[in-house]
């Protein structure tokens, strides 16, 4: 973990199925909010002629990455992305 060394716990053995399923879960959110992040880089690298200086730093991003994390929630919850 830090400095490049393990850091090993160890936990009772009656949490191992608990703490599995979380870190099952935690894995597959990192998934889904890097394939969101993927289709945004692939948007952004399809709109050649978009205006990024109005739309990088300011609210636009605050909503992307509010908007990231919910469909990446809901990924997890249900399997999928529902659709507006």
């Amino acid at each position: 973990m830090g400095a490049g060394q393990k850091h090993v716990e160890r936990i009772p053995e009656e949490w191992v199925e608990q703490v599995r399923r979380r870190v099952q879960a935690g894995r597959a959110f990192k998934e889904a909010v890097a394939e969101v992040f993927t289709a945004n880089a692939l948007l952004l690298a399809i709109a050649p002629d978009f205006d990024r200086s109005s739309y990088i730093g300011g609210d636009h991003l605050q909503e992307t990455q509010a908007v990231t994390v919910r469909l990446a929630a809901e990924f997890l919850v249900h399997g999928s992305i529902e659709s507006d």
